[in-house]
């Protein structure tokens, strides 16, 4: 998924499930306050559900941001895991 995120004070940093700055994450937004493009990338989310209780995290995430124009959200993918529906 791709979407626009405006950032107008020029500070963005990553924070976990309880809104805790993740210590050793950089700044998102190194160019300063502007406008930026930003695409998250998730692999293993299909996995889990195979498992009641998985014995390690199966999910990776990417995320990647650039100073670029407002534009469109763009949805790239949607799922892992590719199946095949044979009539």
């Amino acid at each position: 998924m791709e979407v626009t995120y405006d950032s107008p004070e020029g500070e963005a940093l990553l924070i976990d499930w309880a809104r805790s700055v993740i210590d050793d994450s950089p700044s998102l937004t190194p160019h300063g306050p502007g406008s930026y493009r930003l695409r998250v990338h998730a692999r293993g989310r299909d996995m889990e559900w195979r498992e009641l209780a998985p014995s390690e995290p199966g999910e990776e995430h990417l995320i990647q941001i650039w100073p670029a124009p407002p534009a469109d959200e763009v949805i790239h993918k949607l799922e892992d895991l590719i199946v095949k529906i044979i009539p």
